[in-house]
């Protein structure tokens, strides 16, 4: 039994799950929970604790344990069992939430949709996840005419008796299809094993309490936002939600409903400090910062008021986080993406082989409870990226001899520029401490001598020149790393998880790019 610093449930002896220290307790890596159904759990354990705030309207557990029996009955009576898909295209909220865990409990597989699609992305999805229901806020249909049921009726309509769904920790319970930096998203599949290991083995890194609150700013059809509501059923706490993230509404919901943990991208802390006058709320202990790497220059701007920054990686194929710095690391380590979360492992790779010298730069490789079994009906990508119990994620980085893990870009994004390697997420943190620009996107561009070379679509933060920006450069990036090329754009494309999406910013600048000028960098 793993014990416990205050009234955190889940880290006491829970029916049914194993104790998550594996390296202790001899437990195997496939070892996961026998019930899926915490919510009912912690509508017996912790009936009266907040479990879920939205809107001013608030939800205990045992008030959330009844909507979600009855929203259970409601998608039994439609026809909805084990293993069929719900597609869920509703904003963040009480609505997505409830049924989400109400899909979960019959044995179902939820698909959340991000409401920003085009017709035909959501198609794409649609035909690919081929889910026996559709709910939106509103009905309609789709463009191959398939039926999307409002919300509406779910909340007007009588349930039926529900057959309680597969208990199996291996079951697939949720389908969440990647933000698509580079082409066509991928369903990732996710188990019940997968989203418990998650947040427990977060729970006990971070010390995550019953009594906390976690401020829901993300998107659910990201992980990130996804496993927050997971986390709260799981872990006891509550969760307090902002549909439509607004900065200053954000900052007040911080200080109004005491949230002690908040998840967000880069851009999300950057206009937080820019709407905040000093230190944050008495009550806020840790922010985790994901979904893109975040410029150190920010992460430094925020330690310097007081936040406390967790720079954090974690992917939809890992259930969210793999490795986080701790705030008290921060000061040492500003680079650094944290140390890896027990029990999974961290290999860097170099030429397809685990090489476990420190500091060697090459692929990260993922194993452990929390990486996903592989993509939807998608044989040969699950494959080519998972083997033999790894995740070759195709992010490139290095491990530290003191194990802290650096995360320098995709390796795809690579640029190769007269036979260097240059990662442009390096100049891209490189312009943004100049103070000179306020948003950056790098990528190659062919060049006859060097092969490729390095341009760089900025968002100016004041008006400046290539000699300014090369000269502010300097203290911070080797002079074969600057662009060759700075193009004035109106903005930089990214996915609602912050990263950039480079593939797009080719045809950005051509089509809507000012050339800065050319340097002799």
């Amino acid at each position: 039994m793993l014990t416990s610093n205050g009234d955190n449930p889940i880290l006491t002896n829970s029916p049914g799950f194993p104790n998550p220290d594996v390296e202790a307790a001899g437990i195997g890596a496939r070892a996961a929970p026998r019930r899926g159904d915490w919510l009912a759990s912690q509508a017996e354990r912790n009936p009266h604790r907040l479990a879920l705030s939205d809107d001013g309207r608030q939800w205990d557990f045992a008030a959330l344990h009844h909507d979600v029996t009855r929203l259970a009955g409601y998608l039994w009576a439609r026809g909805i069992r084990p293993g069929d898909r719900v597609a869920l295209r509703l904003p963040a909220g009480a609505n997505a939430i409830r049924l989400t865990l109400a899909s979960i409990r019959i044995g179902a597989v939820i698909v959340p949709v991000n409401l920003r699609l085009s017709e035909e992305e959501l198609e794409a999805i649609l035909m690919d996840a081929d889910p026996a229901l559709v709910v939106g806020s509103d009905g309609g249909r789709t463009s191959s005419s398939r039926s999307i049921i409002p919300m509406a009726e779910f909340l007007a309509t009588k349930p039926a008796a529900v057959v309680p769904g597969d208990p199996d920790p291996d079951r697939v319970a949720a389908l969440v299809y990647t933000s698509g930096t580079t082409g066509r998203p991928k369903g990732v599949e996710l188990t019940l094993s997968n989203i418990w290991w998650s947040a427990v083995s977060s729970a006990r890194y971070l010390g995550t309490l019953g009594a906390d609150r976690w401020l829901l700013l993300l998107p659910l059809f990201h992980t990130s936002g996804l496993s927050i509501v997971f986390r709260g059923v799981i872990l006891g706490h509550g969760v307090v939600v902002q549909p439509r993230f607004e900065p200053a509404s954000a900052l007040g919901a911080l200080e109004r409903q005491r949230i002690t943990l908040v998840s967000v991208v880069p851009t999300m802390l950057r206009r937080l400090l820019e709407v905040s006058e000093g230190p944050p709320p008495a009550s806020l202990r840790l922010v985790l910062v994901g979904g893109a790497g975040a410029p150190p220059s920010l992460l430094q701007a925020a330690a310097d008021r007081k936040w406390p920054v967790s720079p954090t990686y974690g992917l939809t194929e890992t259930a969210s986080q793999v490795a986080t710095l701790r705030p008290d690391d921060f000061r040492r380590q500003r680079t650094s993406a944290g140390r890896v979360i027990p029990p999974t492992r961290i290999a860097i790779a170099v030429n397809g082989h685990p090489n476990p010298a420190p500091e060697t730069v090459g692929e990260i490789w993922i194993k452990g409870p929390t990486v996903s079994p592989g993509y939807w009906r998608d044989p040969r990508r699950t494959a080519a990226t998972f083997s033999d119990g790894w995740l070759k994620t195709g992010d490139i980085g290095m491990m530290g001899a003191d194990g802290y893990l650096t995360v320098l870009d995709r390796a795809k994004d690579l640029i190769i520029t007269g036979g260097e390697n240059v990662y442009p997420h390096e100049v891209e943190s490189a312009l943004a401490a100049t103070g000179l620009v306020q948003d950056a996107g790098v990528f190659a561009e062919p060049d006859p001598v060097w092969g490729e070379r390095i341009a760089a679509a900025i968002v100016a933060a004041r008006p400046s020149g290539p000699h300014q920006l090369y000269s502010a450069l300097a203290p911070h990036l080797a002079r074969y790393k600057w662009p060759k090329a700075f193009y004035l754009v109106p903005a930089i494309p990214r996915t609602p998880s912050g990263k950039v999406k480079r593939h797009l910013l080719p045809e950005l600048v051509r089509r809507d790019g000012r050339i800065l000028g050319e340097g002799q960098a």
